[in-house]
């Protein structure tokens, strides 16, 4: 399929603050300057308080001809968000996780399922899973709140994947997310990621990778799946 290019790279773009190093690794790379709203990062555990947030924001821009989502599916949020006004677009994966391990185009995504992923902005912010677990360490004391997260939560998984996406320096996080992966005797690894997908929604260079809706129209759940 042939790209379609947006000669003006969209009008605003919305965005997650968890994407925000990479989003400005993308805009730095491809010379973008679009402006950029910022929502909440802890909203993508609430896909239907994400989904409002969002339309209110997209409501919000009336003029624009153009509004880049720079999101995934998110947990069903995009399902039923439109514009009366603007064209959408918004890249097609089903998470971060996958948007950020999409190296390469038409290549299968190498996912480990029995893996936590981070980036630097995975770690930070009040809903990260250090800030998070030290809450419960408060309410119910360390040992109570280990056996919530070893044995509840983190049960299934085997390791912790720092993704190298070139938009941070990973030996400074390096340390914090090892230590975080001893606290549940989990495996500490590094994994290749990118910007890629990032860089064509900012770009304008948007092909069968991102789900593009006009004025009036609204997203549906198998667009992602297509």
């Amino acid at each position: 399929m042939t790209a379609y290019k947006d000669p003006n790279r969209g009008d605003v773009m919305i965005a997650c603050r968890m994407l925000e190093d990479e989003i400005a690794t993308a805009m730095k790379k491809t010379g973008s300057d679009i402006p950029v709203i910022w929502v909440e990062r802890g909203l993508h555990e609430k896909p239907d308080r994400l989904r409002t947030a969002l339309m209110e924001q997209i409501e919000s821009q009336p003029q624009a001809g153009t509004i880049l989502l720079a999101y995934s599916l998110c947990g069903n949020a995009m399902a039923d968000l439109g514009s009366r006004t603007s064209r959408l677009v918004v890249p097609r994966f089903h998470d971060c996780i996958q948007m950020g391990l999409a190296i390469k185009p038409d290549q299968p995504i190498a996912m480990d399922i029995y893996s936590m992923y981070f980036t630097r902005g995975w770690l930070r912010g009040e809903r990260s899973l250090a800030a998070s677990y030290q809450r419960v360490c408060s309410r119910y004391g360390r040992e109570k709140a280990h056996y919530i997260y070893k044995d509840n939560i983190l049960k299934n998984y085997r390791s912790f994947t720092l993704l190298d996406n070139g938009a941070f320096p990973v030996d400074e996080c390096l340390p914090e997310i090892r230590a975080l992966a001893g606290q549940f005797d989990l495996e500490c690894k590094v994994g290749a990621g990118s910007t890629r997908i990032l860089e064509k929604l900012v770009s304008g260079d948007w092909d069968r990778e991102f789900c593009i809706i006009p004025p009036g129209e609204r997203f549906s759940q198998p667009q992602f799946f297509g």
